[in-house]
């Protein structure tokens, strides 16, 4: 899910994915037919999939847009419309996914071989914007993307009383079109509960793909640096404190030495059990480390080729007189990192008593990364050594 110019507040999109597949996945595969068609005009389950207000009603009008190519496949989109006709309003959104779904086509191509994506119904709508029970959310206005449907993939736009810039528009879009890439694709891997900090982290990547001169990628980044030092890639701190679009910083850090390729192969290779282990298993402390170097010395860029931001200033911990030993908590995937202040001049021996599952590294001032080395030196005028 994406909302427009309201990138903090955004919590339905965990809601849908996993609440709204579990409530509608026995809905039998539709035969994108007409949208006279009883199913789509009677149908509460089908409507509902687009907006949980939607129970009951007759109307349905349709029109088709330009079909997707990703893979040599074609796929048809159209846009329909349950509680009025088209307006002319209407043009102008249709004219801004016409514009989008061949960028959209060439980056899905790009991005990995083994792609798929059912037809696409894209749901204009002048409702407010709501949650599953109904209750409004703020902002009112955004699009949504569900995995409620086998046969087609419902995207709803929540058409905003004010207009946004194509850019901004397009990679909305594009987001979402890679919310049904996912539906498609990665079937068992999106009923996991774990699965927000990937989807969400690679639409948002993938919309920067699409529309790297649009600032929502950049928006989403901007807090990355500091997040990730206090919570986890993959962890879910309750819905609000979720991290998820944020993670389009670690994507386009997989993008940089290898290409949109390499972030589709990781998605390929993530294991459906979302489990610690299973993240670990394609994703190995050396390569965490080798991203938060990284990231410390502004080196993650977006598509757009804007830089992420590291984070915030350094935790300073204070070696005392009387102690040999610093206590530094942390836990999976996290980019946690201190400075260490030692009590008088001198040498000082380092030993990492921990897991072998944990990896730390070394930084002298502005000199390169390294392996802990057998000894540091802690006089007044040395840089703190960063670990």
């Amino acid at each position: 899910m994406r909302v427009f110019h309201e990138w903090e507040t955004e919590i339905i999109s965990r809601t849908l994915i996993g609440v709204v597949l579990v409530l509608f996945a026995s809905l039998p595969a539709s035969a994108y037919t007409a949208c006279i068609s009883p199913e789509y005009r009677t149908s509460p389950t089908y409507r509902a999939a687009f907006d949980p207000r939607l129970t009951d009603g007759i109307f349905c009008a349709a029109r088709s847009l330009n079909n997707l190519e990703i893979n040599g496949r074609t796929t048809p989109v159209r846009v329909i419309r349950f509680d009025m006709g088209f307006d002319a309003a209407d043009d102008v959104w249709i004219g801004q996914i016409n514009d989008v779904i061949d960028r959209i086509s060439f980056a899905a191509t790009a991005l990995n071989a083994n792609l798929r994506i059912q037809p696409v119904s894209v749901l204009l709508s002048n409702r407010q914007r709501v949650d599953l029970v109904g209750e409004v959310r703020t902002p009112v206005h955004g699009a949504a993307t569900s995995g409620a449907l086998t046969g087609e993939c419902p995207i709803t736009i929540y058409k905003l009383q004010s207009g946004v810039s194509n850019a901004e528009f397009g990679q909305t879009f594009a987001h979402e079109i890679f919310h049904c890439i996912q539906f498609s694709t990665w079937p068992e891997k999106v009923n996991s509960d774990q699965a927000s900090w990937w989807m969400e982290g690679s639409a948002e990547y993938f919309g920067a793909l699409v529309v790297p001169e649009d600032a929502s990628a950049a928006n989403s980044a901007r807090d990355f640096g500091e997040r990730s030092q206090q919570q986890g890639l993959n962890q879910l701190e309750g819905v609000d404190n979720s991290f998820d679009y944020e993670n389009v910083a670690f994507f386009s850090w997989l993008h940089q030495p290898g290409g949109r390729e390499a972030a589709g192969q990781f998605l390929v290779a993530l294991p459906a059990a979302g489990t610690l282990a299973s993240l670990q298993s394609v994703l190995p402390v050396s390569r965490w480390a080798a991203f938060t170097e990284s990231l410390i010395k502004s080196d993650v860029a977006l598509p757009s080729g804007s830089r992420v931001a590291a984070g915030a200033e350094l935790v300073v911990l204070e070696l005392l007189e009387d102690e040999n030993t610093v206590d530094v908590q942390t836990d999976a995937y996290r980019t946690y990192r201190v400075a260490v202040e030692f009590p008088n001049p001198g040498e000082y021996e380092i030993s990492l008593d921990a897991k072998s599952t944990i990896q730390s590294r070394v930084r002298l001032g502005e000199g390169e990364w390294q392996d802990l080395p057998a000894t540091v030196r802690g006089c007044r005028n040395d840089p703190k050594p960063v670990f």
